[in-house]
């Protein structure tokens, strides 16, 4: 079955509006994600054609859950089972849509090299669905919820760190300029801790680039 991109990237975009009109606070965190996704994709060169169309995909799943969430963002057991099956549903979603390879990502996007993840199937990760777990692990981080204070930038980036960069699937360099990207697109939304100027803010992305550069 032959793909039309482009056809794909204009649904994308009605899809998208649907979403920010009737859920806008999904819409955020998809939209971010997505972009994330697409500036690690540019980084990293990725020329998957449905790559990009897989980063803005990876959390429509959470369309079919979305009213679980509480304000104070408290999940019982079988809430969070529920949010578990999120992948799923956009896989299965994409895969009316004939996008076989972004419904793999989208599937795989919550899988970790150490053997953690929602299906445990550590074994099937590509470095795309790699990147894509990156991009939505690192902005569920540091993007502001009601429910629990924003974290810190370098405590983000540790955490990519430690459960993303133990993988063959990866190069130095490559770490090296996702650490870049992902501090660059921080900034470039303006996600600002409160108690810092724009000015400390600046100088920490700095130092953490400075020390991830001395670490390799």
């Amino acid at each position: 079955m032959l793909i039309d991109i482009n056809k794909q990237h204009e649904s994308l975009k009605e899809n998208l509006y649907l979403i920010k009109t009737l859920l806008p606070d999904l819409y955020k965190s998809i939209k971010n994600t997505g972009d994330l996704v697409k500036e690690l994709g540019k980084t990293l060169e990725i020329k998957e054609p449905e790559f990009e169309l897989a980063g803005y995909y990876a959390n429509i799943g959470l369309i079919t859950i979305v009213n679980i969430f509480s304000n104070d963002g408290k999940l019982t057991d079988s809430d969070f089972e529920n949010v578990k099956a999120h992948p799923k549903n956009g896989q299965d979603f994409l895969l009316q849509k004939g996008l076989v390879n972004a419904a793999e990502y989208v599937y795989l996007h919550h899988e970790k090299p150490g053997g953690k993840g929602y299906y445990k199937e550590t074994s099937s990760i590509t470095k795309e669905s790699l990147l894509i777990g990156i991009a939505d692990v690192f902005m569920g981080c540091v993007t502001p919820k009601p429910y629990k204070e924003t974290m810190e930038i370098e405590k983000a980036i540790n955490i990519i760190r430690e459960e993303y960069f133990i993988t063959t699937l990866l190069t130095e360099k490559e770490k090296e300029k996702i650490v870049d990207t992902l501090l660059s697109f921080y900034k470039s939304i303006k996600i600002i801790l409160m108690d810092k100027t724009e000015e400390e803010e600046l100088q920490e992305i700095n130092n953490l680039k400075n020390e991830f550069n001395e670490l390799i």
